[in-house]
C-alpha cells in the first residue's frame, strides 16, 4: 500500500474544528473489491475535514480535503486511527518549489487538472490528484487513483477551505462535488507520503 490516504498519518496532537461542514459528493465509483462506492448523503459532522500541512523532510505543501462515509474522521485522526467498513475520498493538491532547498509555495486558487503538473511564474510546481481508499472490517487497505479530472480550489483563507472537484476513474465510475470543509490542525510530525494506520475503530 503506497498510500494509505490520511487516516494513516503518524500523529503527536491534533485539534479539530468544531466549524460547520458543507459539501456534496455526487456519482459512484466501484472499488478493488468490486463493491459501489458513494457518499451521498453527507449530513454528519466530522465527515469532511480540511488539511493544510507543510510535508516532513521535503519542501512540500499541501491542500488535502477528506469525505468519509463515516462520522468521527478527526477523531480517528486523533489517535492515528482507521476507521473500519468506511471509504474515504482523499482530494489534494501539492505544491513543491522548483528549488530542493526553497520553502514550499502557498497553494493559490485556481484549477488543478489531475495527472497534470502546473507551474508559476517561479517554476514551483502543483499536482492534483483524487484517490479512494476503502477499509474493510479489519481496516485491511486499498486504493484507487483518478485518472483525470480537475480540483478547483476557490477559497483557503482562515478555517475553511472552499471549492469543487471531478474525478474520473475510468470504467470504474466517477465523482464530481463541492465542499466547505473546516480545518483539522496537525502536528509537525504529519507527511504527506501517509503510511498505515496505526490503529482501527470498529
Amino acid at each position: 500500500m503506497k498510500r494509505a490516504a490520511i487516516l494513516s498519518a503518524s500523529l503527536m496532537a491534533l485539534a479539530c474544528s468544531s466549524a460547520k461542514t458543507g459539501g456534496s459528493v455526487s456519482g459512484t465509483v466501484t472499488n478493488a473489491s468490486g463493491a459501489a462506492v458513494t457518499f451521498s448523503p453527507l449530513g454528519e459532522a466530522d465527515s469532511i475535514v480540511y488539511l493544510d500541512t507543510r510535508c516532513n523532510n521535503v519542501s512540500t505543501s499541501a491542500v488535502l480535503v477528506a469525505f468519509s462515509t463515516r462520522a468521527g474522521l478527526c477523531a480517528a485522526l486523533d489517535e492515528s486511527d482507521a476507521l473500519a467498513s468506511s471509504s474515504v475520498l482523499l482530494v489534494e493538491v501539492l505544491a513543491t518549489p522548483a528549488s530542493s532547498v526553497g520553502d514550499a509555495p502557498q497553494i493559490p486558487n485556481g484549477t488543478y487538472a489531475i495527472g497534470t503538473p502546473s507551474h508559476d511564474n517561479n517554476g514551483d510546481t502543483f499536482t492534483a490528484a483524487v484517490y479512494l481508499v476503502s477499509y474493510d472490517g479489519t481496516c485491511g487497505t486499498e486504493q484507487t487513483a483518478a485518472a483525470s479530472g480537475n480540483v478547483v480550489i476557490n477559497s483557503s483563507a482562515g478555517q475553511e477551505v472552499d471549492g469543487t472537484f471531478t474525478a474520473d476513474f475510468g470504467g470504474a465510475g466517477s465523482f464530481t462535488g463541492t465542499f466547505a470543509a473546516p480545518t483539522c490542525t496537525l502536528s509537525d510530525n504529519m507527511t504527506c507520503d501517509l503510511g498505515q494506520s496505526s490503529g482501527c475503530q470498529p
